[in-house]
């Protein structure tokens, strides 16, 4: 009986934590830090790509930009760092610098060679219980 009251409280005590991170929890007089009141949902929620503090009322600082303010462009000049977009470029012959959007295709990468080589290892373990018999 022990235990199962320890899980009660310890799944409220989740619930609670994961329930006040969440921009939806709060009402339109107590928004937290990066959230904004929405009147069309009626309800706080996350600050716009780009934007962050209390209101959403602050871009993102150089050299900072994206979503919660999470990406890096100091790759370019202070000037070409957009807060939302990342570095922009004014040049047609200019490298492509847009964020991760380059790693964004190296992990794809490594996620589908993990999943290829777990297939094939299973498949030979499979194969070879089978050939023993």
């Amino acid at each position: 009986m022990r235990l199962q009251n320890y899980v009660v409280v310890l799944l409220l005590c989740i619930s609670t934590l994961h329930a006040s991170s969440n921009c939806e929890r709060f009402s339109e007089f107590h928004c937290r830090e990066d959230c904004q009141w929405s009147k069309e949902l009626n309800q706080c929620h996350d600050c716009p790509t780009g934007f962050y503090g209390t209101n959403c009322s602050r871009p993102c600082r150089y050299p900072n930009y994206g979503t919660n303010c999470q990406q890096d462009c100091s790759h370019c000049e202070r000037l070409q760092c957009n807060a939302t977009f990342g570095c922009l470029t004014t040049s047609t012959d200019a490298p492509f610098h847009q964020g991760s959007f380059g790693l964004d295709f190296v992990i794809i990468g490594l996620i589908t060679s993990g999943f290829f080589v777990i297939f094939v290892s299973m498949t030979c373990i499979f194969l070879g219980r089978r050939l023993k018999k």
